[in-house]
């Protein structure tokens, strides 16, 4: 986060009034970790396998070092926050598992950063790496086209968060969510593996189809991920422009909406009903839920635990949608509700 280079930008102003600072370099560590990774392969000082080979350790020392993690955040936002967005909800167990902070932080280092882009997020990638190197090798050097379309549109999906990652540090898991129990546990232990069991299972379930079949895969996964980037990157342009801009040819659609941070202080935002953003209100989770059913499909139909990353993420999206609309109804006030009059679908244009 400190070494590597990369433009400043500002992440959304909390409800204290607090703006956080970050640097965009995401996109350059991400390749650092890719080819350092394949250095050490290629100079045979790491088994490609490893991860698959010594899973059972690598998960109960990443549950032990969440946990104590978890702690730390816990205290930390009790009795020495980074900022005033921090404090008790009453009660330790919503505490713990909610967290105490909004935005941890550690000498100047941005924790959720470090903890869910540079840690998590790398770890979700090395994981889907080490589990198709591996099924290779117990394939005689071939990868089946199951493991072959499921890991190389997750790779592609993971190259475009961190091209876009300054975009997700405006999300909703950053700028809504404290760092608890929920979002540290949940990156650090509960997401690489998770979000990989497809991969993990074709590693022993050689799955083979042919390769028209991966192509079209291949082709509407990627064109589900440019979707869901081109939806969030439009939204931020209209705002970064704001407003003054065109949307598929057309001026853009606005809202100018006024609200009130916790200091008292009254700021002003832009909610665009343009492009994506005028067909449903969270257009960019349709091609990520599509994305999740290609990411799992490959391992066939005849067991449920490569689906679960599917059915899980799928809920949570779907719930967030609800969290979010609250918040923005909370924040915007009536600006939101003209907002949902010109906008009324969260999901799919009529019927959610």
């Amino acid at each position: 986060l400190k070494l590597v280079p990369g433009k400043p930008f500002d992440g959304p102003r909390a409800p204290s009034g607090h703006v956080p600072k970050y640097t965009d370099n995401g996109f350059v560590c991400f390749w650092i970790t890719i080819f350092g990774l394949a250095l050490l392969v290629y100079l045979k000082l790491l088994n490609p396998g490893f991860i698959y080979e010594n899973l059972g350790p690598i998960m109960t020392q990443l549950n032990f070092t969440a946990l104590v993690l978890c702690l730390y955040l816990y205290f930390k936002g009790l009795y020495f926050p980074s900022t005033k967005d921090a404090g008790s909800s009453g009660n330790i167990l919503i505490d713990f598992y909610w967290g105490t902070e909004l935005y941890p932080s550690i000498a100047g280092v941005d924790l959720k950063t470090m903890l869910i882009c540079r840690y998590g997020m790398m770890l979700w990638c090395l994981f889907t790496l080490s589990f198709s190197l591996k099924t290779a090798e117990l394939n005689g050097g071939k990868l089946p086209t199951s493991q072959m379309v499921s890991s190389s549109l997750l790779f592609v999906y993971l190259a475009k968060f961190y091209w876009w990652e300054r975009y997700y540090l405006c999300a909703a898991d950053i700028q809504v969510d404290r760092f608890g129990f929920m979002l540290c546990w949940g990156t650090i232990c509960f997401m690489p593996l998770v979000h990989t069991l497809q991969n993990l299972f074709l590693v022993t379930h050689h799955i083979e189809f042919g390769y028209s079949l991966a192509l079209f895969m291949l082709f509407l996964g990627n064109t589900m991920t440019f979707l869901n980037y081109d939806s969030d990157t439009q939204r931020h342009r209209v705002r970064a422009k704001d407003g003054l801009c065109n949307v598929w040819g057309s001026p853009a659609k606005i809202i100018r909406a006024k609200y009130t941070t916790a200091d008292g202080k009254v700021h002003s935002s832009i909610l665009s009903a343009s492009g994506y953003n005028g067909i449903v209100r969270h257009f960019h989770y349709v091609p990520d839920i599509v994305n999740l059913f290609l990411y799992c499909s490959p391992s066939g139909f005849t067991h449920i635990l490569p689906y679960l990353y599917f059915i899980y993420l799928t809920s949570l999206l779907i719930d967030r949608t609800n969290r979010i609309d609250e918040r923005c109804a909370a924040k915007y006030g009536k600006y939101w509700d003209m907002y949902c009059k010109m906008v009324p679908y969260r999901l799919v244009p009529g019927i959610f």
